[in-house]
Parts: C-alpha cells; sequence; structure tokens
C-alpha cells in the first residue's frame, strides 16, 4: 500500500490518491480495508495527514518543487492563483489546493474568481487536471514530486 501511494504521487505531481484509487491499484473490493492499512500506516509514520483535510496524505520526506518556466500571458489573478497553488504544494507535500482555498490564499473575493483563475491556467497548459474535474487534483506543468526515504 505504501509503495502504491508514493507511486501514485510520483505519477500525479505529489497529489494523493483517493481510497477508491487505492482500491482499485490493489484488487481491493471494499474501501474500508484499504482506509485501516491507510490508518496503520499514519500510525506508525509512514504517512501524515496534511493540510486542513483529511485526505491529504503525505509522504515523510517528501517534498514538491516547481521547476518550470515563470507563467506568462494570464491575468494578474490567474498569476497570483497559480503562485497560491504552487506554495500550497510545496507546503502541503504535493497534494492541490481547492479552490476555496486558493481564494482565500489569494484573498479574491469569492471561489468564482479562484475558478475563472484556474479555468484559465488549464487553458493556458500551465495546469492540468487529467483525472477528475475537481480542483483538488490539479497537476502543476513543471512541478516536481520527490521522495528521499
Amino acid at each position: 500500500m505504501f509503495e502504491a501511494i508514493v507511486n501514485y504521487k510520483r505519477r500525479h505531481d505529489g497529489n494523493a490518491p483517493s481510497v477508491r484509487q487505492l482500491c482499485a491499484a490493489l484488487g481491493y473490493s471494499s474501501p474500508s480495508g484499504a482506509h485501516a492499512i491507510v490508518e496503520v500506516l499514519i500510525g506508525e509514520g509512514w504517512l501524515v495527514r496534511g493540510g486542513k483535510r483529511a485526505r491529504y496524505l503525505c509522504v515523510p520526506g517528501g517534498s514538491w518543487r516547481y521547476i518550470g518556466p515563470e507563467p506568462d500571458g494570464v491575468s494578474y489573478e490567474a498569476l497570483d492563483a497559480f503562485d497560491a497553488i504552487c506554495d500550497f504544494k510545496q507546503d502541503n507535500d504535493g497534494n492541490s489546493p481547492t479552490a476555496v482555498e486558493v481564494a482565500e490564499l489569494c484573498e479574491f473575493s469569492s471561489a468564482s474568481i479562484a475558478h475563472a483563475a484556474i479555468t484559465e491556467l488549464l487553458d493556458a497548459g500551465l495546469l492540468s487536471r487529467p483525472e477528475s474535474h475537481t480542483a483538488r487534483r490539479l497537476e502543476v506543468k513543471g512541478g516536481q514530486w520527490l521522495w528521499s526515504p
């Protein structure tokens, strides 16, 4: 299970897999079994819950960084959102913020401004969202998650 989580984070810009994704990867039929193993890994210190969200699994020794070029050609709000997303990923072992968290970090007046900025970044190719339609699975082009055991 630990290897599956590390491999997923490597492939997905540091984003942690959901319990259902772990079940699919490992052939488990019940999310409760995978959840129980995740809790054991947390209890033994192999994993840590990060941020404000329970789904943010962090791997001690893991780190995220942005190694791409400085983004350009997007609005000020999109640049602000991009910086906030990168800072959040760096502080949360590669896990992505939600649009509401982006709005809070950027001090936007509403989450709809954050949604618009994220959409602009997606359209510009600076972000991708390969697995879902939610902001919490954002991948930054030029982002890299590393783990040193």
